[in-house]
């Protein structure tokens, strides 16, 4: 298994692997960002390369921007909270 996350959600990252690790499978830390389409190009090679191919891609981040009134969301917020995505699972 192969998970994309944010550098500052690290810690549920490393979770997630020793979970993952516990069960007998591989798991392959990729810190980065999802928005990136150099990086994510980088993700699937590093993904090919260490676990021998990709099978299965889960598109299944977010990006929370919480508000009290919808006026206060930027145009950036919006777009980020639209355009995260990333665990891939060999």
């Amino acid at each position: 298994m192969a998970i994309v996350y944010l550098p500052e959600e690290k810690r549920d990252a490393v979770d997630m692997r020793e979970a993952v690790e516990k069960e007998g499978r591989t798991c392959l830390l990729l810190p980065g960002d999802p928005c990136d389409p150099s990086f994510c190009a980088n993700v699937v090679e590093r993904t090919v390369s260490v676990l021998g191919g990709l099978n299965i891609l889960v598109s299944n981040a977010a990006c929370l921007h919480s508000q009290n009134d919808l006026s206060d969301l930027t145009a950036e917020g919006f777009d980020r909270g639209c355009h995260v995505g990333g665990v891939l699972i060999d």
